[in-house]
């Protein structure tokens, strides 16, 4: 989490120069990144403090722990500034609108922000992993492409269940669900 806070701090102020020349062109990414981010790592830290009061057994529901109290004040993160629902959603739009200019063939120029991969879906798709051994796990290429061929196997998954069950070609469904 001190990566990515990091990470949004310098996106932040890059987004607020931007602003005062009247580029507004970074604010869907700041919206993408904000939303996932608030609800992952809110949930994360609440699931978090309840592991560990579970983890002391009996002395983690006692006031004196401090846990109680952490949890009471803590818990309601998840639906501050919006319910993590809907924050992921909001989230997930961003994505979609990147696979939305993949499926249509767009310039793959035009991806940025960490999403050039998404006009490589089809690609991803067809990719096998030639690991063989628990050492190529830790290069962070290969991790890397693991996570690019996941979302990209998602991505394909949400978009075609929602083609078939649409009476629309796959064209018009983009266009019109995603444009």
């Amino acid at each position: 989490m001190m990566f990515t806070s990091r990470m949004i701090l310098n996106l932040h102020g890059q987004l607020l120069k931007e602003i005062k020349v009247k580029n507004f062109k970074k604010m869907d990414m700041m919206h993408h990144l904000l939303s996932g981010m608030k609800s992952v790592f809110s949930q994360w830290n609440v699931d978090g403090m309840y592991e560990v009061r579970q983890s002391l057994g009996g002395a983690g529901f006692t006031a004196w722990s401090g846990i109680p109290r952490m949890i009471e004040d803590y818990s309601p993160s998840v639906t501050y500034e919006g319910d993590n629902t809907m924050m992921l959603i909001q989230s997930s739009k961003f994505l979609l609108k990147q696979a939305k200019k993949a499926f249509q063939g767009k310039n793959k120029a035009k991806f940025s922000g960490g999403f050039e991969y998404v006009a490589e879906i089809e690609s991803l798709l067809a990719k096998k992993c030639h690991a063989s051994s628990a050492e190529h796990f830790l290069n962070l290429d290969l991790i890397e492409e693991a996570l690019k061929v996941n979302v990209a196997a998602k991505l394909a998954w949400v978009l075609d269940k929602k083609m078939t069950e649409s009476k629309i070609s796959s064209t018009d469904f983009v266009t019109v669900h995603y444009g």
